[in-house]
């Protein structure tokens, strides 16, 4: 909340596997734990806990509500946890040690968002070919007309993709002197 971000990335560590959650923004919830403890400090003179029993039970309620929200809470992955024994002799020192054990995780996590992202990808519906022709090619037969650059597309890409593609093709031909006085489109 204090920094104004709309998610975060929590990671929960077991001593064998580790879970990995998105976590979207919920003021609602937010509000409700931080007013927990407003309740009874934000004063002049704050009062003394006595019985928060029904407090916190609300608050779990709320917080497990959120939870089983799939618009709130992502699963990520679950992944396999590193165990480290401290009596055991190494050559890294501490520090080191955890810096690597996090840089191993946070590469599994991405490694599986990257595999997720290759399995909901859209798969491309169409074709985009860029051709170079002669400009008299509806009256000589003998017209050269060749391909200079093809890929695939789908509904995801927009018009400034398309723009910034187009560009490039056309530096390209300019750069291995290729004239290109007119460009058309069909579609």
């Amino acid at each position: 909340m204090v920094l104004g971000a709309d998610s975060i990335v929590y990671l929960c560590c077991k001593p064998d596997f580790s879970s990995v959650f998105v976590v979207q923004q919920d003021d609602t919830v937010f509000a409700s734990a931080y007013g927990f403890p407003e309740k009874f400090y934000k004063s002049e003179t704050p009062m003394r806990v006595k019985s928060v029993k029904q407090d916190v039970k609300q608050l779990k309620q709320d917080i497990v509500k959120a939870c089983g929200d799939d618009t709130k809470v992502r699963l990520v992955g679950l992944f396999p946890s590193l165990e480290h024994d401290e009596n055991m002799i190494n050559q890294f020192e501490s520090q080191s040690l955890f810096k690597a054990r996090v840089e191993l995780k946070l590469n599994q996590i991405i490694k599986a968002i990257e595999r997720k992202f290759e399995l909901f990808r859209e798969k491309a519906t169409e074709a985009v070919v860029f051709l170079c022709s002669t400009l008299d090619r509806s009256i000589n037969t003998k017209s050269v007309t060749a391909p200079v650059c093809w890929l695939t597309k789908g509904y995801s890409l927009d018009w400034n993709t398309m723009r910034r593609i187009a560009e490039h093709v056309l530096n390209v031909c300019h750069d291995a002197e290729i004239h290109i006085p007119a460009i058309s489109f069909d579609g």
